[in-house]
């Protein structure tokens, strides 16, 4: 990007032109980033891009607003010619201009992912390292990123700074929150390339694309099973370790799922939520359900590869399997 060419005046009564040697343009080049995350230039600057056939880079301009004396420096601000918004400094606005340029200068060595800026290589590098340089005083839990260390925090401080305005919920994160108000719009943003099922968040997007590729990213240490959501896994290693974290409050009886303790207090409450649209009988989960309803439509879907007869139950066919 020459630089060289970037510095405009603007209008007088707004601004003056700022001129430098060519020095100033070689020390603008060589400056380096301290780090300063991509989240702080807003999400406007990121949806405006130069053209390619623009070849032209974003001017500098410097705004003066006729002030003297020690206060002088504190009220001239650079400003980029492509979205107007202003900085106190050149090595910030240099940072900026790379959100209209795309350029990446900063590579990683490793896996070839590129960042706008120095400090956005250093924490992936943490990826790679493994290193988990800031830990929660309260109970020493270590994070990669600062940002993820204040964002833990308020799980021992119950802050939820961000809070819907249509249903009074608050989240730790203004993600979470940004997630939630598409429950209130229905808006989907994030639509699969291969089917076309939309998601409102992309997250779910980003599991659900796995079942067209097939991907199993998450491997079990122990007995290498491949799982495609890292939920799933969490649970297999418990077959390994015996943990069973949730407890029935009536009888004491743990489980490794908390969807299984939901079915176990039934036996407790007597609770019977699925209902059969056609005898009525109500059953406490929704597999029974599925198995009863198959007694109306006559289904039998479970076939014995020997002799190919058909079960309407699984354990059924499991239990004819040994006559084989």
């Amino acid at each position: 990007m020459c630089f060289k060419s970037c510095f405009r005046p603007v209008p007088e009564s707004s601004a003056v032109c700022v001129k430098r040697e060519e020095s100033l343009f070689e020390q603008l080049m060589e400056t380096e980033a301290d780090g300063d995350d991509d989240n702080q230039v807003q999400s406007r600057d990121r949806g405006t891009k130069l053209s390619p056939n623009n070849k032209s880079a974003p001017e500098i301009t410097v705004h003066n607003e006729d002030k003297s004396g020690p206060d002088a420096a504190e009220h001239k601000k650079l400003q980029c010619s492509v979205c107007n918004k202003r900085f106190r400094g050149r090595i910030d606005l240099q940072r900026h201009i790379r959100v209209h340029t795309g350029e990446r200068p900063y590579r990683c060595s490793s896996c070839e992912k590129a960042f706008t800026q120095k400090g956005n290589l250093d924490v992936h590098m943490r990826t790679h390292t493994g290193e988990k340089p800031f830990s929660c005083q309260t109970c020493e839990k270590t994070f990669k990123q600062i940002s993820h260390l204040n964002m833990h925090r308020r799980t021992h401080t119950g802050e939820r700074p961000y809070r819907c305005s249509s249903c009074e919920k608050a989240f730790t994160r203004k993600g979470h929150l940004d997630g939630h108000m598409r429950t209130h719009t229905g808006e989907k943003l994030f639509s699969c390339p291969t089917c076309e099922t939309k998601f409102t968040h992309h997250s779910d997007l980003k599991v659900h694309m796995r079942t067209h590729t097939g991907e199993k990213p998450f491997s079990c240490p122990t007995c290498e099973t491949k799982f495609a959501h890292h939920s799933t896994l969490k649970v297999h290693m418990r077959t390994h370790t015996g943990e069973r974290p949730y407890s029935c409050q009536t009888c004491e009886k743990r489980f490794t799922q908390i969807s299984h303790l939901y079915t176990h207090r039934r036996t407790h409450t007597g609770e019977r939520p699925y209902r059969c649209s056609s005898c009525e009988k109500a059953f406490t989960q929704k597999g029974h359900l599925n198995a009863h309803m198959r007694t109306h439509t006559g289904e039998k879907p479970f076939a014995c590869p020997v002799c190919e007869k058909t079960f309407a139950r699984k354990c059924n066919l499991q239990r004819h399997m040994k006559t084989h």
